[in-house]
């Protein structure tokens, strides 16, 4: 079993991190842990960020939706997943997802003011943090770029590449079906299913998509 030091320093946004500076970050840190039953509400949709959080065990999944609620995304992440790094500062300071245990979860967190100062304490703690920010910044201009003006599975890659991290445990769509042929955009949005699944690609699954192959999904999104 992972100590709690090696458990910390393989946490994104303390990778490279030295035991000392580890050490002196438990030392100085009031740090609260928070356990969580199977289908417990971790985060909730629109709830104000105060603080940092990392899952350091079991599974949560996460669930975003578009304001019409005819196109919902859910993704699995289980340790090392970070909470509300992106929403703590700025305009926008409301989580655009929910966050639910799957498991018995362990979440570890502490506030933006002690994140602050850890953040001046050592040039390596800012740059991971800039490195996180970063590719969130990224990624929805990228995505644009990438898929949109395209069918079905433009449609889906962007979402799920806006909506989900890589390092997903599993990505599932559920949406309704004239969402579907909106984003088919005339096309039969039924031969368009069928493609990805011989592909492959996705699966159909208890009335939900189920993405088997995320970089084979976002491949085959993308404008040519």
């Amino acid at each position: 079993m992972a100590t709690m030091y090696e458990t910390i320093m393989d946490l994104p946004l303390f990778k490279g991190v030295s035991k000392d500076l580890v050490s002196s970050f438990l030392e100085k840190t009031q740090l609260r842990f928070t356990n969580y039953t199977q289908g417990d509400c971790i985060v909730g949709e629109g709830q104000s960020f105060s603080s940092i959080g990392f899952i350091i065990k079991g599974e949560v999944v996460t669930e975003i939706s578009n304001p019409e609620e005819t196109l919902r995304i859910y993704g699995v992440y289980g340790m090392g997943r970070v909470i509300g790094a992106d929403r703590l500062y700025g305009i926008l300071r409301q989580s655009p997802y929910k966050v639910t245990a799957l498991s018995e979860v362990s979440v570890m967190e502490f506030s933006k003011e002690q994140y602050v100062n850890l953040l001046y304490s050592d040039p390596i703690y800012m740059l991971n943090f800039f490195n996180y920010l970063s590719l969130r910044a990224q990624r929805p201009l990228d995505s644009l770029r990438r898929f949109a003006g395209g069918g079905l599975a433009s449609h889906l890659a962007m979402w799920v590449n806006i909506a989900t991290e890589p390092e997903a445990h599993s990505v599932e769509i559920e949406i309704g079906e004239a969402t579907l042929a909106a984003m088919a955009g005339g096309r039969d949005f039924n031969l368009e299913l069928q493609r990805l699944v011989e592909n492959g690609i996705i699966e159909l699954r208890d009335g939900r998509i189920v993405v088997v192959d995320r970089d084979a999904l976002l491949e085959a999104g993308e404008i040519h």
